[in-house]
């Protein structure tokens, strides 16, 4: 069993504002995005969320202690028998994002315990969620996330591509774009080629176990291309190519 106050540096008499304090120290020194491509740091990023997500729940946190010291005192002692219970569940992005609930049915469908669950904002294909029915007996459940139509998740990041009218594009203004808490009006630079991303922090996902932590969405920049334009539109575009002509002081074909 891990030592989760030695992960977050404190010591076990750590009241909940020390561990919150350490808690986001670290998880800023190890983040993955200030960190990109470093293996090590991501595993200690998840080991601090790992720590966290057990000692900031009072309830959590007693039970783990109760359990170190239990394992602490019983190498030749007889153990109580724990019945471990496992179970798997798809949840999409939306309810990755907010958090959401299942219910579980322990043994059969006709006379099983149904257990409700709680799966937290932020779950990511793999995270584990442990549940302490009893003191003999447990529910670890894993969780897949399924792929989003529109957003792609990246770590705590998500990515979004915004269609964007080719005049904004060019002469800057504001134009709309999807997000996870629905519609927003997002301000467009002059000047924003097909590629360009503009980053809203902190409208990513939330981090696991980190209340009010959350990461940042990225929006990649999509000029469209009208495909009807009016007489007076096509003169204006060739007179502003013709303009364009001019100052590189190169001919237009006719």
């Amino acid at each position: 069993m891990s030592n989760y106050y030695q992960v977050l540096g404190v010591g076990r008499r750590a009241s909940q504002k020390e561990i919150q304090s350490a808690f986001r120290r670290l998880a800023k020194k190890y983040h993955p995005d200030l960190n990109p491509g470093n293996d090590s740091a991501e595993r200690q990023f998840k080991r601090i969320n790992e720590a966290y997500e057990v000692l900031s729940n009072p309830r959590s946190r007693q039970e783990y202690d109760r359990r170190r010291d239990h394992r602490r005192h019983s190498g030749h002692s007889r153990h109580r028998h724990t019945e471990h219970h496992e179970a798997r569940f798809e949840v999409d992005l939306e309810e990755a994002f907010y958090g959401t609930t299942r219910v579980v049915t322990l043994g059969n469908l006709s006379t099983g315990r149904q257990i409700e669950v709680s799966i937290p904002p932020g779950v990511r294909t793999g995270s584990k969620v442990r549940v302490h029915i009893s003191r003999t007996e447990d529910l670890l459940i894993t969780v897949r996330v399924q792929t989003h139509r529109i957003f792609k998740r990246r770590g705590h990041n998500l990515h979004v591509e915004a269609q964007i009218p080719f005049e904004v594009a060019a002469l800057g203004g504001e134009a709309e774009v999807e997000t996870m808490t629905g519609r927003i009006l997002l301000k467009i630079p002059p000047l924003s080629g097909s590629g360009r991303k503009i980053r809203l922090r902190g409208r990513g996902m939330p981090i696991l176990g980190t209340p009010g932590l959350s990461g940042h969405l990225i929006v990649t920049v999509r000029p469209m291309v009208p495909h009807d334009l009016t007489d007076h539109q096509r003169q204006l575009l060739e007179a502003y190519r013709q303009a364009r002509a001019t100052m590189s002081g190169s001919a237009v074909p006719g």
